[in-house]
């Protein structure tokens, strides 16, 4: 049962496998539980539809076609004035479908004549001619001036206007001599009320005439065929998960069917993903979606392996000048260890007062200040290193031309213009883009003084060691998608050991990297480490 705007409808529904039902009460249709559209717009002559769609939480999405009355017609109006022989009349046309018809005749004006010219005078001979024009519509008639001495005797006969034809006075003299004048205007038909002669059906048009009550004259309109009266749709079968079903609608004139339709079908509703076996650090889960309607199984999936999570790590045995110290890192999730050798001091000094023993750049830093033959980077001023300021593009590149031992470029020409000769970076920046381990931020600048991030630094040192391919595909990162230009060189750090993930699932794509990160990597990718 269908609802209204004024009473609540019921929705029956039966499984196509069990034929166990179902209801389902469809508030009333002033409740703003529906969402109303015109699927078929109404025009002139014909009807149109529109849907109301609603959900329901248990049996999903349903809706219900209503039929939207044809419009009315919408007639502009053309106003065509009398003329001295023609009638006036008004044209109604409709602006949506192009029917028209007229009405609102008035009569035609009759000429005005003037009071005549003289063209020839009478003589004693031979009679003359008056000319007379039309102060309107400039026509022009003659009229006889009879022979000097002559007098005519007309007789007059008035000649009544009919519905086409103007009215007149006849003046004829007993010599044969004849004019009219006292023009009256046509009548204009006067017509009656239009008479149906064969009515329309759905598909065929239909006849009407009127007739004129003065003249009997005819005219005949075609009426428009009615069309289908169409019905909402019928279900004739309910669509399952995996099996269409069909409508169709009827005229609820002449019982024909109109339309039918394929209704989809429904589809699996798919579950959330369901843990078969949990990921551990080192292995990997499974995991598989169903059905919520009929239980089947529409995915499977792998769980990645975490990877360890690596703490910071403790220093159980300190470097001496003599011994190389150890420092242990401890996966906090499963509780496995792993330990770095941390290089003997070997007399070096550290200068830098905020790089204390402990931290996990100590070695970097001072692997980098020490390095051999050319210093990778001193600090920034005499004591302090600064290990959480931003490293620039031109830094980072710099500092990893250093650590390859500054080896010679053939670039002659410079293509970025805030790259300048004699600068510090100038011969790192030729030597990077020669061996195409970066390029510039545009065609023409390099990005002098724009911050170098995470992603583009471990690109850096992927690059410059030959883009070696990752051994494994695993990736724990979900900032980190595949297609990225850094997605194999992330891969490669983190198994290699040069970085992990800013989290246990982000890499931190897009977050600066600080001089103490950019040392450290260097150090575990190329330098002692």
């Amino acid at each position: 049962m269908a609802p209204t705007v004024s009473a609540a409808g019921v929705l029956t529904g039966t499984c196509s496998r069990c034929n166990a039902q179902t209801s389902v009460a469809l508030p009333k249709l002033s409740t703003t539980d529906y969402n109303y559209t015109i699927t078929k717009a109404a025009t002139c002559t014909a009807a149109g539809t529109g849907r109301y769609t609603w959900k329901t939480t248990t049996y999903g999405t349903f809706y219900f076609d209503v039929t939207i009355p044809k419009t009315a017609h919408n007639y502009q109006t053309a106003v065509t004035p009398p003329t001295c022989t023609a009638q006036g009349y008004t044209t109604h046309t409709c602006a949506v479908c192009g029917d028209s018809y007229k009405d609102s005749y008035t009569d035609a004006l009759g000429h005005a004549w003037d009071n005549g010219v003289v063209t020839k005078p009478a003589t004693e001979t031979e009679p003359g001619i008056k000319l007379y024009t039309c102060t309107r519509c400039g026509a022009t008639r003659t009229e006889t001036i009879p022979v000097i001495g002559h007098v005519h005797n007309y007789t007059e006969t008035v000649v009544a206007p009919t519905c086409t034809a103007q009215g007149y006075t006849l003046h004829t003299c007993s010599c044969g001599d004849s004019y009219k004048d006292s023009y009256t205007a046509a009548l204009g038909h006067s017509f009656g009320a239009w008479t149906t002669v064969t009515s329309a059906t759905c598909t065929a048009s239909g006849t009407e005439t009127r007739t004129c009550t003065r003249c009997g004259q005819q005219e005949s309109r075609a009426i428009p065929a009615l069309g289908h009266a169409e019905s909402d749709w019928i279900i004739d079968r309910n669509p399952s998960c995996t099996a269409s079903g069909y409508k169709h609608t009827e005229c609820t004139r002449c019982g024909v069917t109109v339309n039918t339709a394929i209704i989809a079908a429904v589809g699996h509703k798919e579950s959330g993903w369901i843990t078969d076996k949990a990921a551990t650090c080192t292995a990997s889960g499974t995991r598989h979606t169903e059905c919520t309607v009929c239980g089947a199984t529409i995915q499977t999936g792998v769980i990645t392996a975490l990877g360890h999570a690596w703490d910071a790590g403790v220093i159980t045995k300190p470097a001496t000048e003599t011994e190389t110290g150890i420092k242990t890192f401890t996966c906090t999730r499963c509780g496995e260890t792993k330990t770095e050798v941390i290089p003997k001091l070997d007399g070096k000094v550290n200068p830098f007062v905020d790089v204390p023993e402990g931290k996990y750049y100590y070695n970097p830093v001072l692997w980098a200040y020490y390095h051999q033959p050319y210093q990778i980077t001193g600090g920034t001023d005499a004591t302090h290193f600064s290990p959480n300021k931003t490293c620039t593009r031109e830094q980072v590149v710099s500092f990893l031309y250093a650590a390859y031992d500054k080896p010679e470029h053939h670039m002659t020409t410079n293509p970025f213009t805030d790259v300048k000769a004699g600068k510090y970076y100038y011969n790192a920046v030729m030597w990077a883009v020669e061996n195409k381990i970066t390029g510039g931020a545009t065609e023409t600048t390099f990005g002098i003084g724009k911050p170098c991030t995470r992603e583009q630094v471990v690109t850096f040192l992927w690059k410059a060691a030959g883009a070696p391919a990752p051994k494994s595909t695993a990736n724990p990162f979900t900032d980190v998608k595949a297609g990225k230009y850094y997605y194999n060189a992330v891969l490669w750090a983190v198994e290699n050991g040069i970085t992990g993930g800013a989290t246990e699932t982000t890499f931190g794509v897009g977050k600066p990297c600080t001089r103490a990160q950019v040392v450290t990597f260097l150090y575990k990718a190329v330098g002692e480490g």
